[in-house]
């Protein structure tokens, strides 16, 4: 029984540590500064027959994927 408290009480002390350790809110001048440096985003998508091409190597599981080159399709 002495162990089971022990155990306890580890387990209690560990989980409060985790929520102690919370992350701290970002001030109006840190969200201005990352806002600005983010780059813009293409809106054009490019067809499937341009991106998945003879070269792909595909493998079919629960989802299918294609490799081109380095790159990884899902």
């Amino acid at each position: 029984m002495k162990a089971f408290k022990k155990i306890l009480m580890f387990s209690l002390i560990l989980l409060a540590s985790f929520s102690a350790q919370a992350q701290k809110k970002r001030s109006k001048k840190d969200k201005t500064a990352t806002t600005a440096v983010k780059p813009k985003k293409k809106s054009e998508i490019k067809p499937y027959k341009e991106v998945i091409t003879a070269k792909a190597k595909s493998d079919d599981g629960i989802f299918m994927v294609h490799q081109v080159e380095e790159l990884y399709y899902f």
